[in-house]
């Protein structure tokens, strides 16, 4: 409930009080009780509460006891010095010349009973634009929503027009920021604070909107010697270049200095100079602010920000004439036409345009579209109509075309199928001896591929001797890959009894089965073992099982060497344990050494006809040194592709196909070779020999 309700309550029961009183006297003294209450009103203010101070003043909130209303009551801060009580009265005095919707009214300026000065105002609801600006910044959410930019730009515009009235009475407010502008609860908009008000020196007396403050003061410009005490008269930010160096006459162009900052906060929730007080002024002198769209993240329309920054130029001239121009330039954005701070081009104008003239393009647009349709629409039924008629006749000969072209088809189907039954048989009479030839040679290469090429054949293949054979091929195929259980699967659809082979195959298959680890393969001990174990008549299996067992995957070297072992005693026809061991040797680099010097190996490579480098036995290990010495070794094509850093063949004077050693794969070779080291040099440049004396 307002303090106005409030006393309006409190007249109700005193003449509630008056019309029930029975007494004729009683009617007679209180028939006018307004005229009774200011005839008894012994003191004008009462109930005097303290507000806030700012300024060179306090503020209280007291109530108009003759008015029967609340007011702002105003005292200076320290009555003891003239030149401060002066400047307070001055305040008050200019404040109630001006005269304006946007501007705060004072109502009484006088002496209390002490002598003390004092001034009354019209009493604000609401809160500071600062306040409001502070809330928007923390993105509270009701500020955000009931002050949007159209809102806060009205905020503006009044401020605008205030200021616009105080410059047409020859007055600088000389001190606009968001602190001095109070918006009410219901829109009210009041620029405060005139205590750093100037009045312009070149202000015309025949003007009659001007004041003729001749008339209270023998000078009228002594008004302007009594300001607020301090170095400084101003806020920094929102302080014009010659506001702050004294160097140039002030004149409306410092107040428009001022909007355009306090524009500049209003576009961006932010002030234009960021810093300690000094570095603000200094930066005020130095250059213009950071364009708005720039200090900020959220979007800022291109109009407002030429209008700030121009009235935020740091030359006076540069900046807008006079205020009325800054106005004509704000209502040209609200009615969507370029602003003249923009300097616009011909492209802005006719997007302004657009955007003004949004409905009339959509609708013109619309009905043009809709036209464009409606007759591509109609051409495109009639050129249809047309493309039907010919489609029938094209249609129709197809018809004709396509039953003459399936009476030749199915006549060359017909062919074609007593082709086919005879090409299937054929296919089946190569596939089948393809199958048996690779089963009788013990070739057991891309194993994978040819199970599924079986697996395809055996849809069709009838003949039960041939189904034999195949079955044998391929159970042969799935024991090298150590897939045991399908080998047993496999044998059990043949009479194993007539061939020793599979017999073989099937015991080994039973035996290590049991043994495969969780990736369905042998350890390196258990690969030993089924070496050790394996009869010669099928040995060459017994390889296919080792380059399949390297191809799955990485192994450690040492755990393939024992299974090396024994295979280099088979392919160079020795027994399974010699007295020479071999030895493996791992170095700090992680590169391995292989010694196989005074044995009696010649051969390196597995008799299988694979790659000539997959074939090779120490693949496996991942020798990078190699030491072949006084043993057998005379020929390059056991090592073809291997990649080592050395190879020793000491005692060993001549190697044949020595070239294919020297193809730069391996990188030094120790040697005592017959051949001397300029021919070594000449013949094979891409390899390093280093001849070893015994």
């Amino acid at each position: 409930m307002s303090d106005l309700e409030e006393s309006f309550q409190e007249l109700d029961c005193d003449f509630q009080k008056f019309y029930q009183s029975d007494e004729l006297s009683e009617f007679a003294e209180s028939s006018y009780p307004i005229l009774e209450s200011l005839k008894s009103s012994s003191k004008h203010y009462s109930d005097e509460e303290f507000i806030a101070q700012g300024g060179e003043k306090k503020i209280f909130k007291v109530k108009d006891t003759q008015a029967d209303r609340f007011i702002a009551l105003a005292r200076p801060l320290d009555s003891a010095e003239p030149q401060q009580i002066e400047s307070f009265l001055r305040e008050a005095r200019i404040s109630s010349f001006l005269q304006h919707p946007n501007i705060l009214s004072v109502y009484e300026m006088s002496l209390d009973q002490e002598g003390e000065p004092f001034f009354t105002m019209e009493l604000m609801k609401g809160e500071s634009l600062l306040s409001i600006l502070n809330k928007i910044k923390d993105n509270d959410a009701q500020s955000i929503e009931k002050y949007p930019l159209p809102k806060r730009i009205d905020i503006f515009q009044k401020i605008c027009s205030a200021l616009s009235y105080a410059h047409s009475k020859n007055i600088l407010h000389l001190d606009i920021k968001p602190a001095n502008i109070q918006v009410g609860e219901h829109g009210e908009v009041l620029l405060c604070d005139w205590g750093l008000a100037k009045i312009m020196k070149n202000f015309e007396k025949q003007n009659s909107q001007a004041i003729d403050l001749s008339q209270i003061s023998p000078d009228p410009l002594l008004l302007n010697e009594h300001t607020l005490v301090g170095q400084i008269k101003g806020t920094p930010g929102f302080m014009s270049p010659e506001q702050i160096n004294h160097q140039e006459e002030l004149s409306p162009a410092s107040d428009i200095y001022a909007l355009g900052s306090l524009l500049y906060s209003l576009l961006t929730h932010k002030n234009a100079f960021d810093g300690s007080h000094q570095d603000i002024l200094t930066r005020t002198l130095e250059a213009p602010p950071l364009a708005p769209s720039v200090k900020c993240s959220h979007k800022v329309p291109r109009a407002l920000e030429a209008i700030c920054l121009k009235a935020m130029s740091l030359i006076p001239t540069d900046r807008y004439a006079q205020l009325a121009d800054l106005e004509k330039d704000l209502e040209l954005y609200q009615q969507g036409y370029p602003v003249k701070a923009q300097k616009a081009r011909l492209s802005l104008y006719l997007s302004s345009w657009f955007k003004r003239h949004k409905k009339t393009v959509g609708l013109s647009s619309f009905f043009l579209l809709l036209i464009s349709a409606i007759i591509f629409l109609s051409f495109k039924e009639i050129q249809e109509e047309r493309n039907e008629a010919i489609s029938e006749k094209v249609r129709a000969e197809e018809n004709l075309r396509l039953f003459r072209q399936e009476q030749a088809i199915a006549e060359k189907n017909r062919q074609l199928y007593e082709q086919e039954n005879n090409l299937n048989t054929v296919q089946a009479d190569y596939f089948y001896e393809t199958i048996n030839n690779l089963y009788e040679l013990d070739n057991y290469t891309d194993a994978t591929k040819r199970i599924k090429a079986i697996n395809k054949h055996l849809e069709r293949e009838k003949d039960p001797k041939r189904l034999e054979k195949i079955f044998a091929y391929k159970a042969g195929l799935y024991f090298v890959l150590q897939d045991y259980s399908q080998c047993l699967e496999t044998l059990k659809k043949i009479d194993i009894s007539k061939y020793g082979k599979l017999k073989s195959l099937y015991d080994i298959s039973h035996n290590f089965a049991p043994r495969l680890n969780k990736n369905s393969r042998l350890s390196g001990e258990d690969l030993e073992q089924l070496a050790l174990r394996f009869p010669n008549h099928i040995t060459s299996m017994l390889y296919y099982t080792y380059y399949y067992h390297t191809m799955m995957g990485p192994r450690k070297p040492e755990e393939n060497l024992k299974t090396v072992k024994v295979l280099l005693n088979r392919i160079n026809l020795l027994t399974s344990k010699t007295d020479r061991p071999i030895t493996l040797t791992k170095s700090l680099d992680a590169s391995y050494q292989l010694d196989l010097s005074h044995h009696k190996y010649s051969h390196l490579a597995m008799p299988i006809p694979v790659n000539r480098r997959q074939r090779n036995l120490l693949l496996g290990l991942n020798v990078n040194k190699l030491d072949l010495s006084y043993s057998k070794f005379n020929d390059g094509t056991q090592l073809i592709g291997y990649n080592l850093d050395e190879l020793h063949i000491r005692g060993i004077h001549k190697v044949n196909n020595l070239r294919l050693l020297t193809t730069g794969k391996i990188k030094m070779i120790y040697h005592n070779l017959e051949l001397s080291d300029q021919d070594l040099a000449e013949l094979y440049p891409k390899t390093q020999f280093l001849r070893i004396q015994d």
